[in-house]
């Protein structure tokens, strides 16, 4: 089952992503998705996070705002945890980028 969740949020999160990279943002090296909260998976909670951020010119993710989290802080750590593990090409500073994380549970 888990295999399953994971599997389905990975697609959602890749298909939102994809569909939101403008020309103009520096290419992302490295993607990590948030993991999926053990209450959230175990109580078949669904979610969506919007966040707007920064990359540095090292290639890192700053100043994370959350545009929309939804239910209300259950999924933002692990967004948060995530995205600090990205990496996106340097030299190429930008400003203001957005991101949709979408979290569907699926029924056993």
């Amino acid at each position: 089952m888990k295999r399953r969740l994971l599997l389905l949020f990975l697609l959602s999160v890749l298909a939102v992503g994809c569909s939101q990279q403008k020309a103009d943002e520096p290419r992302q090296l490295v993607t990590v998705y948030p993991r999926y909260p053990e209450y959230a998976a175990a109580n078949y909670i669904k979610g969506l996070v919007e966040v707007k951020f920064d990359i540095g010119a090292d290639g890192t993710v700053t100043r994370i705002v959350f545009l929309r989290s939804e239910p209300h802080n259950l999924f933002r750590d692990e967004v948060v945890k995530a995205m600090a593990k990205w990496r996106f090409e340097k030299n190429r500073p930008c400003q203001g980028v957005k991101r949709q994380f979408i979290f569907t549970p699926s029924r056993p």
